[in-house]
């Protein structure tokens, strides 16, 4: 669940999903530590300071925090910056793919199947789950299936070194520092050996791929060996994503997602993946799901995005979206999980085809789209290349201004406007 800037569980591919990509690995290959001469001397960035350096610093902190001389010596033997790292902070599928390319792979064919399989294989196991946190096993079975493919790909970076070489350099050091003490706290705990302390790039562990600071606090012995092993126990780790979407108030008997279909005249000003209102009034509107299902409980309340622009799918998204979103931030990611899960229940694939013809922005456009944005004084949260909420409200507000179809989408025609009106 855990990609970069994520709270916890999944990264992006993990896939992983973020990723957050995002991975492969094979259940109980023992990491091979790196060799035996000593860290490079190289710099972090901005600090000065080698890392044998930062390492003895650390060092004084972790045991200020209550970690034992022999557990981080133990750690840390061997460890070295990975360079990989930053390489996999900027190609997480959630952000790096189109929408449609990363749900091609994230719910294919092959992935809704065997999760079908799975679902029945585990099912006095999910049975339980749903009684005890109220999460439904489809959603449960979704984050299983788009974090490791169900078990089969867990990750295999040693997880001190990644998260180290984190908090060592780069662009998320507060994290890595964080996650890091956290890492320490299962060694120090004996709930992991160094040997086997594998996971994503980021940092993320077990089949539901959670944060160590998330495993510390939600990991759950679902099956009473006085262990909570995310690594090879399915059940230790279905139920510890479960405690944590309940944790984020995750709503029992409603769903993540539903695909819709609008109608002609539809008022995209009024989509947005926080404009939330009653189902009963999008009905009103003419917004039905899709192949004219009953919404059901219309008192619900949804929202409407569109995640490839108005010539793309629309989806009417839940409160439960958003928890799914507090496990991995990317709005990707909670649509294949909400995809996924409705495929696991029963649903055909989508109706409206995804507008694969349409060109993209390159990473380095969208960062020129949102430096012009924010010198219009919109807020894009940055400049990062990576289309958020932030920039969808400002590109749908720019396209309001522009007698544009305000779809929110960032798309070479909203560039080249933008473009054209700075001259």
């Amino acid at each position: 669940m855990a990609a970069a800037g994520t709270f916890a569980v999944c990264l992006p591919g993990s896939r992983i999903g973020s990723d957050l990509g995002k991975w492969a690995a094979v259940l109980g290959v023992l990491v091979v530590l790196a060799a035996s001469s000593p860290a490079p001397r190289v710099a972090a960035a901005g600090t000065g300071k080698s890392f044998n350096q930062w390492v003895s610093e650390f060092r004084i902190e972790a045991l200020a925090a209550g970690i034992s001389a022999a557990v981080f010596d133990r750690a840390f033997r061997k460890v070295r910056p990975d360079p990989a790292i930053a390489r996999s902070d900027v190609s997480q599928p959630e952000f790096a793919r189109t929408i449609w390319d990363y749900l091609d792979k994230a719910v294919s064919a092959r992935r809704v199947s065997v999760g079908r399989r799975k679902l029945r294989q585990t099912a006095a196991t999910l049975n339980k789950l749903e009684k005890r946190f109220g999460v439904s096993r489809y959603a449960l079975a979704a984050i299983w299936g788009v974090e490791s493919a169900y078990g089969r790909i867990i990750g295999r970076k040693y997880v001190i070194r990644s998260l180290a070489t984190a908090a060592y350099r780069g662009r998320r050091q507060a994290f890595g520092r964080r996650e890091l003490l956290a890492a320490l706290a299962m060694l120090e705990r004996g709930d992991v050996t160094p040997g086997k302390f594998v996971g994503s790039w980021a940092g993320a562990v077990g089949q539901t791929q959670m944060l160590p600071s998330a495993y510390n606090k939600f990991a759950v012995d679902f099956d009473g060996d006085k262990r909570r092993d995310v690594w090879t126990t399915p059940g230790d780790a279905l139920a510890s994503a479960a405690n944590l979407l309940r944790s984020f108030n995750w709503r029992a008997g409603e769903p993540v997602l539903h695909e819709i279909v609008l109608p002609k005249d539809f008022n995209y000003r009024l989509s947005g993946i926080d404009k939330f209102r009653p189902v009963s009034q999008w009905a009103a509107m003419g917004v039905v799901r899709a192949r004219r299902i009953a919404f059901g409980a219309t008192t619900r309340p949804g929202a409407v995005i569109l995640p490839a622009g108005a010539k793309g799918p629309a989806f009417m998204i839940y409160r439960n979206f958003h928890v799914v979103r507090l496990y991995n931030k990317s709005t990707a990611y909670a649509l294949a999980v909400g995809h996924l899960a409705n495929r696991l229940r029963g649903d055909r694939p989508l109706v409206t085809a995804w507008p694969r013809r349409q060109k993209r922005l390159s990473i380095m456009q969208l960062r020129e789209l949102q430096q012009r944005l924010i010198r219009r004084g919109a807020d894009t949260g940055g400049a990062d290349g990576r289309v958020g909420p932030k920039t969808r409200r400002a590109v749908s507000v720019f396209q309001q201004q522009a007698d544009m179809v305000a779809d929110g989408h960032p798309s070479p025609a909203v560039l080249e406007r933008l473009r054209r009106d700075d001259l």
